[in-house]
């Protein structure tokens, strides 16, 4: 009975009213469809792999992730100084050309990221710097910003890379003309 009363309660919450208000509006809705390539993604803005702003706030954060570590000999101190020197440039490794079995970690990643994002090799940017241990950087967009990965430099947790950081590209500017359109 109870039951009943339940469903009788929520048929008549749902009145003729609002679906008649709902009948009667108007607005036009926006459909967004998937261009003919399936990716949906805006990768116009994806920073070059040598990207000054990008190069800094990846050196930013090894280095603030090196300063938190615990003090160690003098021989970790030069390793860390020496990876702090080979990672002022990088190389950008296409995707097509990179073979997995490079890099265990960087496939890994990779992989994963393009089931559990649903993108494809066009969506990445993939870079190096070059070193006794090389260290990889995986760029990809998310929200309007871009994700970039720091492989091979932390060892990976459980649920993969924790070390990335979030790079914001330059708002463009427009002057006046380009706001105001064409004349009529």
């Amino acid at each position: 009975m109870r039951y009943y009363l339940c469903l009788v309660l929520f048929l008549f919450s749902l009145s003729p009213l609002q679906v008649n208000a709902a009948e009667e509006d108007n607005t036009p809705i926006m459909v967004i469809y998937p261009t003919d390539e399936g990716s949906y993604l805006n990768t116009d803005n994806m920073p070059d792999c040598n990207n000054p702003e990008l190069v800094s706030d990846v050196k930013e954060a090894i280095r603030s992730y090196l300063e938190n570590m615990p003090k160690m000999s003098i021989i970790d101190y030069r390793k860390r100084n020496l990876v702090l020197k080979n990672i002022d440039t990088y190389t950008e490794i296409p995707l097509d050309e990179f073979n997995n079995s490079d890099n265990y970690l960087v496939a890994n990643e990779l992989a994963m990221t393009k089931i559990n994002r649903h993108m494809t090799n066009n969506d990445f940017r993939l870079c190096v710097a070059e070193g006794a241990k090389p260290i990889y950087l995986l760029i990809y967009p998310e929200d309007f910003r871009y994700r970039v990965q720091i492989i091979n430099f932390v060892p990976p947790a459980s649920n993969g890379n924790v070390f990335s950081l979030l790079y914001t590209p330059p708002v463009k500017q427009y002057d006046n003309s380009e706001l105001s359109g064409p004349e009529n």
